[in-house]
């Protein structure tokens, strides 16, 4: 089950260290020599303290001596240890380099082990309808636009992507869902100003489009005062718009 190396070795030595020292005081964490998911048990002579420190740096070797699918759950269980803690425990707080390592390793681990894997329809089913009606923050969307920017797709990916929107089933929003992501869409543009090309294509897309009656906060709004600049914007597109009839 165990590969014989170097790492294995100084496990053995903390393990074998912690068992013949005197009883630790204060806080410490309990950990299984031979871990439970690689077949121990919780018997005592299976169970050592350890310092916090002594503990994570255990599951660490761990990963080092371990292969297959026990190396799978050794790199899981540290990466576990790296992330979460609960009240009543003081776990350790590995460096940024150790951190960079474990998250990596695992990474890369959870990417080989999901290469070539094929869902199923009721699995894509399930994923799909986990994304139905979420509503994104400004700062996630922010984040998608800014790792997607100057991406350069193959061919082939744009041809899939082209047919999975195709065959995408929309979702039907409900009113009370446009008015939320309405306003959300409206808070995260307030105040950017928009370029001329961002102007005329607004223009184009409202041409013709009748909105209504307005409600009297709309109108409120609308006769707002204007400023000089706005004004003389107004009156040269008039001037322009009564030319342009007069020459017809």
């Amino acid at each position: 089950m165990f590969i014989q190396n170097k790492y294995y070795t100084w496990y053995c030595n903390i393990i074998q260290t912690a068992q013949n020292r005197p009883k630790l005081t204060g806080y410490f964490e309990n950990h299984h020599v031979i871990p439970r998911s690689l077949g121990g048990t919780d018997n005592l002579e299976n169970i050592v303290s350890l310092t916090s420190r002594e503990h994570f740096i255990s599951h660490i070797l761990l990963t080092k001596f371990t292969s297959s699918d026990n190396h799978h759950k050794m790199l899981y269980a540290v990466n576990m240890m790296s992330q979460i803690s609960r009240d009543y425990q003081h776990r350790y707080i590995p460096t940024s380099r150790l951190y960079e390592m474990v998250k990596r390793e695992f990474s890369l681990m959870h990417s080989k082990r999901l290469t070539g894997r094929k869902l199923t329809e009721e699995h894509k089913a399930k994923i799909g309808a986990a994304g139905i009606g979420r509503i994104h923050s400004p700062e996630t969307i922010a984040k998608r636009v800014a790792s997607n920017s100057g991406k350069i797709r193959t061919q082939e990916q744009k041809e899939r992507m082209s047919i999975a929107q195709k065959e995408r089933t929309p979702y039907i929003y409900t009113d009370e869902e446009k008015r939320i992501i309405s306003k959300k869409i409206s808070q995260a543009n307030k105040g950017k100003p928009k370029s001329v090309a961002t102007k005329q294509k607004l223009s184009l897309a409202n041409k013709g489009k009748n909105s209504g009656p307005k409600s009297e906060e709309t109108k409120q709004k609308m006769r707002k005062p204007k400023s000089e600049e706005h004004r003389k914007a107004i009156s040269v597109a008039r001037i322009a718009k009564y030319s342009a009839l007069r020459a017809k």
